[in-house]
């Protein structure tokens, strides 16, 4: 999971204060956005739990999720995919 593994580094390295998560699944980011507890919803509790932990950290820390088109192209996003199919 991609908050766990940033969450991780940040740990490890200080100097980290802002993490950024891009997602071509528009339904996951609106989940994390607005959770809503319902059956199904353990990876959405567990985003917010690693990215509140992250939060609570620091004042200065932030923690960004936006969506981005799948297929376009955009640096990355092939390698998400490869890193996501491998993690399934």
């Amino acid at each position: 999971m991609a908050l766990r593994a940033a969450t991780e580094h940040a740990q490890a390295y200080p100097e980290v204060t802002r993490i950024v998560l891009f997602s071509d699944c528009s339904a996951a980011v609106n989940t994390i956005h607005n959770p809503k507890p319902r059956a199904g919803q353990k990876y959405a509790i567990l985003i917010s739990r690693l990215a509140l932990e992250f939060l609570d950290q620091d004042p200065t820390h932030s923690v960004e999720i936006e969506w981005c088109p799948g297929h376009s192209n955009i640096d990355g996003n092939k390698c998400a995919d490869r890193l996501a199919r491998e993690g399934a």
